[in-house]
């Protein structure tokens, strides 16, 4: 029986690897408490010129991509959208107001002083704007920072991701958007 099951021990342990491998993110979602009640969010926006404008073009061009939620802009809308030079650390931060679970109001600023020093160029710098917007609008709709070891890196929410690259919602953050809406 002994040399049974050290024979069929390799072939377990490459099962159970492949499992853990093919569902890594089954238990990663996570969710804020306070979400957007609707399945649009407008934002009236300030400081986007340059390569913020191209930035936010982008991401709003990416999020009408996605069919369960909808992101626009208007001038009279409650919720802000500002690019400006702050002198903290963060790239992106977005202040919410909620009642209950239901999001009242967000207010988002994209700081371009620590995303400007984080760049080398024009390109690397409207990319890395790109990823903090998308990130801070998904906040509005539900998305946690998802920072575990854990997590996929190449979710739109992880702290760690490669913001030059992973600009967009991944497959994984689509289908938490998914779950919410």
């Amino acid at each position: 029986m002994k040399k049974k099951f050290r024979k069929l021990l390799p072939l377990l342990t490459l099962i159970l690897f492949i499992f853990i491998t093919v569902n890594p993110t089954k238990a990663e979602s996570v969710f804020l408490k306070c979400r957007s009640p609707l399945k649009y969010i407008n934002y009236k926006t300030s400081g986007f010129v340059g390569s913020y404008a191209t930035a936010l073009s982008g991401s709003l061009n990416h999020w009408a991509t996605i069919p369960q939620v909808s992101v626009g802009t208007k001038s009279s809308a409650a919720n802000t959208l500002t690019a400006s030079y702050y002198s903290d650390s963060w790239y992106g931060l977005n202040s919410m107001t909620c009642s209950g679970s239901q999001l009242k109001k967000s207010a988002i600023k994209i700081n371009t002083r620590t995303i400007g020093k984080k760049t080398n160029n024009i390109l690397e710098e409207t990319t890395f704007a790109r990823s903090t917007i998308t990130h801070e609008i998904a906040h509005s709709f539900g998305l946690a920072d998802n920072p575990t070891p854990n997590s996929p890196n190449k979710s739109i929410m992880n702290h760690s991701r490669n913001r030059l690259s992973v600009y967009n919602l991944t497959s994984y953050d689509k289908a938490n958007i998914d779950k919410l809406y």
